[in-house]
C-alpha cells in the first residue's frame, strides 16, 4: 500500500515483562483504533525488543508517504528531546525523499492523563475505605525523576492540576530517582501536614522496576510510620491514552506542536541551530 500513512509509537522500555506486555497492548489497541486509515508500529528506546530503529525500518519498508513519530512519554525529558529526534532522523535518512516524517509533542498533561491519575488516585480511596469528605486523606504523585528541571516542574503541575479538579484531599509531587523530593520526603511532609491515609499514584505509562521501587519504598514508609499507605499500578493502557495519541496526532499535522523546551539545558542549542 504505497502512498499510505504511518503511525509509529516510541516507547520508554522497560526490563519488566509487564511493562512491554502493557506497551505492546497500547500498540495493538491503536492498531485497531485506526483500522485501514494508517499502518501503525512501535518500539522501546532502551531495555526491550523490538527496539526502536529496527522496528522504524519495517515500517519504513511499506514505503508510506507520511511516517508520525508519537513519543509515549509523560514528561518532556532526555528521551522526548534526545531519543525521539535521533529516530526522526533515522526514519528520515532510510525513507524516500518524497516521505514526510513528523514528530508529535509528548502526551504531557492532556486532561486525558490528569483522568487517569484521578482514576487510580479513586480506587486507592476504594482500597483504603476513605470517605470522600475526609481532610485526612492524601495522594503523593511520583514520577520518574530527571536531571531536566523542565520535565520535573510539569510533575508539580500535574500534581496541582489533580489537585485543582478534586475533593479528595492534599496532592504533592515527588520523584523516585534523580531529583527531589524522594518518595519517602513526600510521605512524611504529607504526615506532617495531617494526612492519616496517603495514595501514592507512580505517574507512569506502564509498569517497570522503578514502579516496584515505589511502592516498596512506600510500604517501608508505611510499617516504620504506622500511616496507612496503598500504592495504585501504572496506567497501562488505557482507552484514553488512544484519545491523547488521536490529539497530539492531529496538532502535528497542523503544525501547532506544543513541546516547550524554555527551561531545559537543549534550548540554547536549539536556537543556535535555528539561525
Amino acid at each position: 500500500m504505497v502512498g499510505h500513512d504511518a503511525i509509529f509509537l516510541m516507547g520508554h522500555g522497560t526490563a519488566s515483562e509487564q511493562g512491554q506486555n502493557e506497551f505492546l497492548a497500547l500498540v495493538e489497541q491503536y492498531r485497531q483504533h485506526m483500522e485501514s486509515r494508517a499502518t501503525v508500529g512501535g518500539g522501546f528506546i532502551e531495555l526491550a525488543t523490538p527496539e526502536m530503529t529496527t522496528a522504524m525500518d519495517e515500517l519504513v519498508a511499506t514505503r508510506p508517504q507520511r511516517i508520525t513519530v508519537v513519543p509515549l512519554v509523560l514528561l518532556p525529558a532526555g528521551h522526548m528531546k534526545d531519543d525521539g529526534p535521533r529516530l526522526v532522523s533515522h526514519a528520515r535518512s532510510t525513507s524516500p525523499s518524497q516521505t514526510v516524517v513528523t514528530y508529535t509533542s509528548e502526551l504531557g498533561l492532556l486532561p486525558e492523563i490528569i483522568s487517569l491519575v484521578q482514576s487510580r488516585r479513586d480506587e486507592a480511596l476504594k482500597k483504603l475505605e476513605v470517605p470522600a469528605s475526609t481532610r485526612s486523606h492524601a495522594t503523593l504523585l511520583v514520577g520518574r525523576g530527571s536531571t531536566d528541571a523542565d520535565a520535573n516542574s510539569d510533575l508539580f503541575k500535574a500534581a496541582r492540576l489533580v489537585s485543582e479538579t478534586s475533593d479528595h484531599g492534599l496532592v504533592l509531587p515527588a520523584f523516585v530517582s534523580l531529583a527531589q523530593p524522594s518518595v519517602t520526603d513526600g510521605l512524611e511532609t504529607l504526615r506532617l501536614l495531617g494526612a492519616r491515609t496517603i495514595a501514592v499514584v507512580p505517574y507512569f505509562l506502564f509498569h517497570g522496576v522503578l514502579v516496584d521501587r515505589i511502592a516498596a519504598q512506600a510500604q517501608q514508609w508505611s510499617e516504620d510510620s504506622g500511616i496507612e499507605v496503598t500504592t495504585t499500578s501504572a496506567f497501562g493502557p488505557d482507552a484514553r491514552l488512544i484519545s491523547a495519541i488521536d490529539l497530539r496526532i492531529q496538532q502535528a499535522h497542523e503544525g501547532s506542536v506544543m513541546s516547550s523546551c524554555d527551561l531545559c539545558f537543549y534550548r540554547d542549542s536549539a536556537l543556535t541551530i535555528t539561525k
